[in-house]
């Protein structure tokens, strides 16, 4: 049995997103859907979902859209030095800003 395919729609807020942005990441290549209706609506499966989910999930991280292609495309491989320049990144911007003058 094989779980029913969401729609941009249905999945745009089941993540609380707009539909744009989904239409964006798969313009970009980020999330492509699995399949198309008669009607070329877009049609997500569950593999979908699951990466739209880490893709979320990098983002609530400050990872760029740029390494989260780089990371999902890779496997997952990749991920640990993402996460250090981000975290690099962050402590640069609070060295500045503690620094910053008044």
């Amino acid at each position: 049995m094989t779980a029913t395919p969401w729609t941009i729609g249905q999945l745009a807020r089941r993540f609380g997103l707009a539909r744009g942005t989904l239409l964006y990441y798969d313009s970009i290549g980020l999330l492509t859907p699995s399949g198309r209706t008669r009607g070329n609506y877009r049609l997500y499966k569950t593999a979908d979902v699951e990466r739209l989910a880490k893709i979320r999930h990098y983002r609530s991280a400050g990872l760029s859209l740029e390494a989260i292609r780089r990371v999902l495309s890779q496997g997952g491989e990749g991920l640990h030095a993402a996460l250090e320049q981000r975290l690099f990144a962050i402590n640069r911007d609070i060295e500045r800003l503690i620094n910053a003058p008044p």
